[in-house]
């Protein structure tokens, strides 16, 4: 449609489809930001936790049971086994509960587009039942 045969109303829809899109571009270029210093924060933050319980195993080990010898060693490449994955599971939940408290305390909501929303945003129950029923 030629601008000049567009009603008052017509050319107010077009400026308001415009505004939306260029929102979106913002609201998706933020979300990408978000999420890549999110993800290098968990990177950085399970490898925290897993080194600091590595470092409480070996003390207790060492200074508060005493262990030495060949029995350390095997102690301490089961607990390796388990500081890792104890790790990895701790720090995903450290991580998704600091990003949805950061998400909350800085109200993010409005800046993020809904797919980053839902991802952190705690469901009910009927509402995921809700959800998977779609």
């Amino acid at each position: 449609m030629i601008e000049e045969e567009m009603t008052p109303y017509e050319k107010e829809e077009k400026e308001r489809q415009k505004q939306a899109k260029i929102e979106y571009t913002k609201k998706k270029k933020f979300s990408a930001i978000f999420m890549t210093l999110a993800c290098v924060f968990e990177i950085i933050e399970t490898l925290i936790v897993m080194l600091l319980l590595l470092v409480g195993v070996a003390f207790l080990f060492t200074k508060v049971i005493h262990v030495e010898g060949k029995i350390y060693d095997t102690i301490m490449t089961i607990c390796m086994i388990v500081v890792f994955f104890g790790g990895l599971v701790l720090g995903f939940i450290i991580y998704k509960k600091l990003v949805t408290f950061v998400i909350k305390k800085f109200k993010l909501e409005d800046k993020l587009i809904d797919d980053v929303i839902i991802h952190y945003k705690k469901e009910s129950k009927e509402q995921r039942e809700s959800r998977l029923k779609r």
